[in-house]
């Protein structure tokens, strides 16, 4: 029943997306959301999480015990895992991309330090962080 698994997979992707743009927004960090207004960002986030639970929810029979085809325990939370990585990183790269040309350049933050992506993307801060890793 790989069907199950993929649709989790994705869903549970599209939710944490969603999370992670309010929390985003939220925190007043920019340069990590989708689009540069608050409110069209969250009410894109609210979409993803709604999109999410309405696919999961409405496209099949949800309630499979793990015997005849459902998630055990263990891939439940190895594919959650997995979704929320994958969607931090896709949205890392995204909002990366479309906010390139809006980093400040300003390159005195706090080490790791999640508050740096209200003044630079995180592409660009990985990259500072290896180029001042091999520098040391």
């Amino acid at each position: 029943m790989i069907n199950f698994h993929l649709d989790y997979f994705i869903c549970c992707s599209l939710v944490s997306s969603g999370v992670l743009q309010i929390a985003a927004t939220s925190s007043r960090t920019y340069l990590f959301c989708f689009f540069s207004r608050p409110m069209i960002n969250v009410s894109f986030a609210v979409g993803f999480i709604i999109t999410g639970l309405l696919i999961f929810f409405t496209t099949a029979n949800r309630n499979i015990n793990d015997f005849k085809g459902g998630l055990d325990g263990n891939e439940q939370a190895f594919l959650f895992y997995v979704a929320l990585s994958v969607s931090f990183f896709v949205t890392s790269l995204v909002t990366s991309a479309t906010n390139r040309k809006k980093h400040l350049r300003d390159h005195n933050c706090a080490a790791d330090s999640f508050i740096c992506l209200k003044h630079d993307t995180y592409v660009n801060l990985i990259k500072l962080r290896w180029k001042y890793f091999f520098k040391k």
